[in-house]
């Protein structure tokens, strides 16, 4: 089965150590200016999709019932919805590879097309790894840029490390939005001031981003949120000064 199914289911600076209010204080992202390069970057790796056989189960057994919001379907949408017409998007994985689609525009049937083309499941978790090829890909197209990185944090199996893709993405001028997905049962590691959602609050300040901690059980969360966070970076800027 796909990796994209299965992101259907399991819902994505050197000198500043971040706190959970530091990043709370954050209010929003700030509406740019530039035509919009969007690059959303999915964790596919085996702690993000460890739920998604209980999906094929459920399925196989009763094909006639959509039993919770697939993100194929649910993420295009919340793009068309939240992006202005200018917008170009592309998508990435990471997992056993990484890899990224094609860039398209803010139309649903070509946002699905691209989505498909990222599918994966399982491996590691190479996020810096991902995260500086995705800021390789977004440094070669003009426009504001970027990334909406959905992930737990588990970071392995990387060559690079958090330094290098925070370089990375300073020098390619690219703001990161965390999404960082957990359970209930997770909550002592969204606590640990050195857990792995650490540089995930790093990346997302030092970039001028935001980050934001969603329980990957209540489904519909994820889109609204991505939604909710490119149509305040689509949404015309009203500074006082311009």
């Amino acid at each position: 089965m796909t990796g994209t199914a299965r992101l259907g289911f399991v819902a994505l600076a050197f000198a500043v150590t971040l706190t959970p209010k530091a990043v709370a204080q954050q209010v929003g992202p700030r509406p740019l200016d530039r035509p919009l390069q969007v690059l959303l970057l999915a964790d596919r790796s085996a702690s993000m999709s460890f739920d998604y056989e209980q999906l094929v189960a459920f399925r196989a057994k009763y094909p006639g019932i959509r039993s919770i919001p697939d993100l194929r379907v649910e993420l295009p949408r919340s793009l068309v919805s939240g992006l202005r017409p200018d917008a170009a998007v592309q998508f990435g994985s990471f997992g056993r590879i990484i890899q990224f689609s094609r860039v398209v525009g803010p139309d649903r049937r070509a946002l699905e097309a691209a989505m498909a083309e990222t599918e994966q499941d399982g491996g590691p978790s190479p996020i810096w790894d991902a995260m500086s090829r995705a800021a390789a890909s977004l440094a070669a197209r003009d426009g504001d840029r970027v990334v909406l990185l959905i992930t737990d944090g588990r970071a392995s199996g990387n060559v690079l490390g958090f330094d290098d893709a925070l370089k990375d993405a300073l020098s390619a001028g690219v703001r990161v939005y965390v999404f960082d997905m957990h359970s209930a049962s997770d909550r002592r590691i969204l606590d640990d001031a050195d857990g792995p959602s650490r540089d995930l609050r790093r990346i997302a300040l030092n970039t001028n981003g935001e980050y934001v901690a969603i329980d990957r059980t209540i489904r519909l969360t994820l889109p609204r949120l991505v939604e909710k966070t490119v149509r305040e970076l689509s949404a015309p800027r009203r500074d006082l000064f311009r």
